[in-house]
């Protein structure tokens, strides 16, 4: 699936540090030359070796170490090791870290797709070396993936604004390159919900079901269902306050009792989610979801906390997303006074509590 990546550093800078791309093993690495040897000297080591043991395991703390800085050096020596072997799984590691890192990256991906770091990799021996070909291709695969993340965060930007009809033309180039990327059917849908092409959203939509059922469930359930990957975002609604995201999840999500139980009518499923993104840095997200178990006959719209569960509006007849955010908007702008009570945890948010019809 997708992932989102955001922008940075300039040419000048990357062309001076690739120039200087030597090797100081006598003190803690900082140049990006450093910080690439040093992982590549631990990878030397390992690759003496089959199986797993001690220099695999420095390897990966050397590594987990890089992952972690954020620098720009931290980045160029990422790109760096585009073009060694550190062993498959590592390599994937290094690659995803790049990606993770967003389009600040592509300048420096670009330097170094024109030119290898040459006066690094004849300093090692064969079996840390990438063959050329194979890194060209790897780096222009990862140049396209970043140059998509660049459009989709100016297309973010557009939603944001409410320029909705900005926004489709632009969705729309990305889905002729990515035409099953869930991420660019979303954002299509967000932009033709907010010009009131309820049609064609739900069109979109359904599309969106079936390449998720064909695509991505049988990986998705290898993953063990996660969370995070068991939805989709269809509408965004700005509020004084929030942008509130309408979310819809691929299979009802279990949000109270036991999936493996022989009786699941008292499991209590979840269709929407409505995610209210604050606009202010010193204010909190909040989270909305659509309830109901098989044995209710209404749908319960909730805001869930650390605290309490408060009802914000209840359905006789399960509603669609686009009614749902909106209630969600209208209760965030207080447009709502009249929402429902507060049923708080009596024994921490661990505690099943569930409100009597």
């Amino acid at each position: 699936m997708y992932k989102k990546l955001i922008v940075g550093a300039t040419i000048t800078a990357i062309a001076f540090s690739a120039m200087a791309c030597k090797r100081h093993t006598s003190h803690t690495p900082n140049t990006a030359a450093d910080l690439a040897a040093h992982v590549v000297d631990a990878a030397a080591e390992a690759l003496v070796r089959d199986g797993s043991g001690s220099k695999w395991d420095e390897l990966d703390r050397r590594l987990g170490a890089l992952f972690a800085n954020q620098t720009k050096e931290g980045d160029e020596a990422i790109v760096i090791l585009m073009s060694f072997y550190l062993g498959e799984h590592e390599g994937e590691e290094v690659e995803e870290n790049l990606l993770s890192r967003g389009p600040r990256m592509i300048p420096l991906v670009e330097l170094y797709r024109a030119e290898e770091p040459s006066s690094l990799l004849t300093k090692y021996p064969k079996r840390v070396k990438l063959e050329r070909t194979a890194t060209l291709g790897f780096l222009t695969k990862d140049l396209e993936l970043l140059d998509l993340s660049r459009r989709a965060d100016a297309i973010d930007n557009l939603l944001r604004s409410g320029k909705f009809q900005e926004a489709e033309p632009l969705v729309r180039e990305c889905l002729l390159q990515s035409p099953h990327e869930i991420h660019f059917l979303g954002q299509l849908e967000m932009s033709l919900n907010g010009q009131g092409k309820y049609a064609e959203d739900d069109q979109v939509a359904a599309n969106v079901r079936q390449i998720w059922a064909s695509e991505y469930t049988e990986e998705w359930l290898a993953k063990g269902s996660p969370v995070a990957q068991s939805s989709w975002a269809r509408i965004m609604i700005s509020t004084r306050d929030y942008y509130a995201i309408g979310v819809e999840y691929f299979l009802p999500h279990l949000v109270e009792g036991d999936p493996a139980a022989k009786d699941k009518k008292s499991n209590l499923m979840a269709d929407y989610k409505v995610i209210a993104l604050p606009k202010r840095k010193d204010t909190g997200s909040r989270i909305f979801q659509l309830n109901k178990t098989a044995w209710e006959k209404q749908y319960w719209l909730e805001e869930y906390s650390s605290e309490s569960i408060t009802t914000v509006h209840v359905y006789a007849v399960k509603p669609d997303i686009r009614a749902v955010t909106k209630a969600v908007a209208d209760y965030l702008d207080q447009k709502d006074p009249n929402a429902g009570p507060s049923i708080f945890f009596r024994g921490g948010p661990s505690t099943s509590v569930r409100r009597i019809p």
